[in-house]
């Protein structure tokens, strides 16, 4: 029978290895049985890494306790198999399990049980590496022999038949692999129970022959079916019920709901590298899916930089010439065509495309970058400065350019190699129209740190504005609530930096007026008095470098009259 009860989807359980093994003593005469249970129930836990460790632990004690070939060590070896399958190293396993079935041979003979299973093992380890009429050639051996010893009904024989119909679905035999489920499916459930691992995977299985025959309705239906009983009996995390939730993204791709796919392939592939981690079959294949829903929405960016990476992963995979490996390689050809590149070195070919996308930015080309973004260039990719496209937009001050960034969820807050942020880089170049504009599309809550928010050398957009000599842009930034008397990295204030007279005397004034307040001294109420209109604002939205208003230094020091002339003022200003 198969290790307890895990999820058969796509290819699990593999066929079991029958144990003849069950209470073997180690060489110091203590049972490893207790090991094995909990090596199966990691397994069952989707701890694949930390159940192989314990099977190969075991597995030395018992060969070097009994042999080889002895049923003990035998018995921990198929575990092995079945653990490196479900860590996506098919080769090793395949290496594992074809010594396996060559061992039961020799002890039991080419037709017992336990060979037959071994053999449609290795048949399901080949299809999973793309060898798939191989792996047809032997399920069709093992299935006849089962049945002619077992019974076309056995157990045994319907798991093999189930694993057949996979290799059947992935040669397009569709009509033989939806009869093969449908049989395995209903036998299964008579014998088993509708909510069993396999009767429930056969289900799963032919909903996905259904989508590929065009029965789209039809496999919704029974993926919505097949998922609810994965939930119940696995929970929402688990692999086998992602898996299907990957199949049905397929479907809904198909019937050509890009939207809701998408959604649910982002969920899928961050639920199997969790479990899996990046390099992995089960996440590279749901990568390659994503990448193929945004060729269909000619997105073709976004789909090369996916490929890319799941290209990366490919190699790392499978054989040179898997079909996995042939399959992403003519989608690279297609996006290569329709976005006429002729680089063939990819990487190269994705940094000139985001290169393109950040001069465009840069320029204030909007019509170009509008169709960039069409294509699926991610707005948020950087160079090696760390500069985004929303960084040189905002730096070249091209504000439509700016605001087409935003619509399509640029990162506001990104900053770059040396922390400067968008604000940064429009302050640097005197954008003054756009300093408003960028500090009212960040919450109000955020809205003083971004604006106080110190590049790496610690110099605020105020300290920028004041070395500059803009007088324009350093009234806009105290209107906006900056910190007048923050040091940088050299302990330099933007008083300190600037060389231009009118910035130099608006902010010694403000200094004064701060600390004469601080100090209740009535001069520096005349000195408000006395100010142009221009100043107020720059005056009373202000801040110092502990965060605090020209008012709110004035109720700190419980100075009555400035506090109530400050209100006053602030009210003649809002009207």
């Amino acid at each position: 029978p198969s290790p307890g009860r895990f999820c058969a989807s796509r290819g699990w359980p593999p066929p079991s290895c029958k144990s003849m093994a069950t209470s073997v003593p180690d060489a110091d005469g203590v049972l490893l049985q207790d090991q094995m249970k909990l090596g199966k129930k990691m397994l069952e836990k989707e701890d694949y890494e930390g159940a192989l460790a314990l099977f190969e632990d075991i597995k030395a004690k018992r060969v070097s306790a009994y042999g080889p070939n002895h049923s003990a060590s035998l018995e921990v070896q198929c575990y092995m198999g079945k653990a490196l399958y479900k860590l996506g190293k098919y080769a090793h396993s395949l290496s594992i399990m074809r010594d396996l079935y060559d061992r039961y041979v020799d002890l039991r003979g080419v037709n017992h049980r336990v060979s037959l299973n071994a053999k449609s093992f290795v048949a399901l380890l080949l299809q999973r590496q793309g060898q798939n009429e191989e792996a047809l050639a032997l399920f069709r051996e093992v299935v006849a022999k089962q049945s002619e010893l077992l019974g076309p009904g056995h157990d045994e024989t319907l798991d093999t038949l189930f694993h057949m119909a996979i290799v059947l679905d992935a040669l397009g035999e569709y009509e033989e692999a939806l009869a093969i489920n449908r049989l395995v499916y209903e036998s299964s459930k008579a014998s088993r129970g509708e909510d069993d691992v396999i009767t429930i995977s056969a289900l799963n299985n032919t909903a996905i022959v259904l989508t590929n025959i065009g029965d789209y309705q039809e496999a919704i239906n029974i993926f919505k079916t097949v998922l609810e009983k994965k939930q119940r009996e696995y929970g929402p995390n688990h692999s086998c019920t992602v898996k299907t939730q990957q199949k049905l993204a397929g479907t809904l791709v198909k019937m050509k709901m890009y939207t809701e796919a998408m959604e649910l392939q982002k969920r899928v592939l961050a639920a199997q590298i969790n479990i899996f981690g990046s390099c992995h079959p089960e996440p590279f294949v749901t990568l390659v899916e994503i990448g193929r829903t945004c060729m269909k929405q000619g997105h073709y960016i976004a789909a090369l930089k996916i490929l890319v990476e799941a290209h990366r992963y490919a190699r790392e995979l499978y054989i040179p010439s898997h079909h996995f490996i042939m399959n992403v390689t003519v989608r690279l050809d297609m996006i290569r065509h329709a976005l006429k590149l002729t680089d063939s070195d990819l990487p190269t070919m994705l940094r000139q495309l985001y290169d393109h996308v950040r001069d465009a930015a840069g320029r204030g080309d909007v019509d170009e970058l509008a169709k960039l973004i069409k294509m699926g260039a991610d707005v948020d990719e950087v160079d090696q400065e760390g500069r985004s496209a929303l960084h040189l937009a905002a730096y070249n001050g091209h504000l439509s350019t700016v605001t087409l960034l935003l619509a399509q969820g640029a990162d506001l807050l990104k900053v770059t190699n040396r922390d400067r942020t968008v604000l940064h880089m429009a302050v640097a170049t005197d954008q003054t129209h756009l300093v408003p504009f960028l500090v009212k599309r960040v919450d109000i809550e955020g809205q003083l740190k971004f604006i106080n928010t110190p590049e790496r050398s610690g110099d605020t957009c105020l300290h920028l504005a004041a070395q500059n000599g803009s007088l324009v842009m350093v009234q806009h930034l105290l209107s906006l609530g900056a910190s007048f008397d923050l040091k940088n990295l050299d302990g330099a204030t933007p008083t300190d930096l600037t060389q231009s007279e009118g910035v130099s005397d608006l902010l010694r004034l403000l200094d004064r007026c701060f600390s004469g307040i601080a100090e209740r001294d009535r001069a520096a109420i005349t000195t408000i008095k006395a100010l142009e209109p221009d100043l107020v604002a720059p005056l009373t939205h202000a801040r110092n470098k502990d965060g605090k208003t020209l008012l709110q230094v004035a109720i700190t020091h419980k100075y009555k009259q400035a506090t109530t002339f400050i209100l006053d003022l602030l009210r003649s200003q809002q009207k």
